[in-house]
């Protein structure tokens, strides 16, 4: 039987043998993902791209800029899960080449400016240990190689373990947030634009209540980037 290389790679999905193994997904997965149009500020699909649709004209959320792969739905929502809750952490470069791709495509679409730093969503440390590692930091790190863009993984700490948002509504990740993160060490006084790198955004409870604690900063332009922003 005739290998298509010498690992013998598959996709991450299917299982098909990949030409190029950094890859991850073979083009039938992935042309399974679905991308659309939204606004550059809180993620909303719309018609066509926007920098801010009317909602975010009128009460925008407490970051400038959102990137993301495509909505919270199979083939990306299933290979999260198994990223987050069985240990198949080793997804870790595939996902992060999606937002890499996410990312360059802002750039296009959004006009978007790539940031100074990148900050992960942190995990309380508990759940850290659980997990044995944090999804959001491994995502970070292969975008920070990829960029050249430094990543601090200390900036914010999650001082209060808070229980999953799975399954809450809006007021009640909301809620669930409050007094949840707290700033752990100032950042050097030349940055000015930030992206802090999470798997999904649902509500955006989590992303406000970090953007809370970044305030004092005086930054310039807060980003916030996933691979999946959930759609109402």
């Amino acid at each position: 039987m005739k290998r298509n290389n010498i690992f013998d790679f598959c996709c991450i999905q299917c299982g098909r043998r990949l030409q190029i193994a950094a890859h991850g997904l073979c083009s039938f997965c992935y042309k399974e993902i679905k991308k659309f149009h939204y606004c550059g500020c809180c993620g909303t699909k719309l018609p066509e791209n926007r920098q801010r649709c009317g909602i975010c004209l009128l009460t925008p959320p407490l970051w400038q800029k959102i990137v993301f792969v495509s909505a919270f739905e199979d083939p990306l929502q299933s290979l999260i899960y198994r990223f987050k809750f069985q240990q198949d952490y080793w997804l870790d470069r595939s996902l992060a080449r999606l937002l890499l791709l996410a990312v360059k495509e802002a750039r296009r679409t959004h006009q978007l400016n790539l940031p100074e730093l990148l900050i992960p969503v942190p995990l309380h440390h508990r759940r850290q240990w659980q997990r044995g590692y944090n999804q959001s930091s491994l995502l970070a790190r292969y975008l920070s190689r990829w960029l050249n863009i430094p990543c601090l993984e200390n900036v914010v700490i999650r001082q209060r373990a808070t229980s999953t948002q799975r399954g809450k509504n809006s007021r009640q990740r909301e809620q669930n947030m409050q007094q949840a993160f707290a700033l752990k060490q100032r950042l050097p006084a030349q940055i000015k634009r930030i992206a802090l790198i999470d798997d999904v955004i649902t509500t955006g409870a989590t992303m406000e209540a970090i953007c809370c604690c970044l305030m004092q900063q005086e930054l310039a332009e807060i980003q916030v980037w996933a691979l999946c922003r959930t759609q109402k």
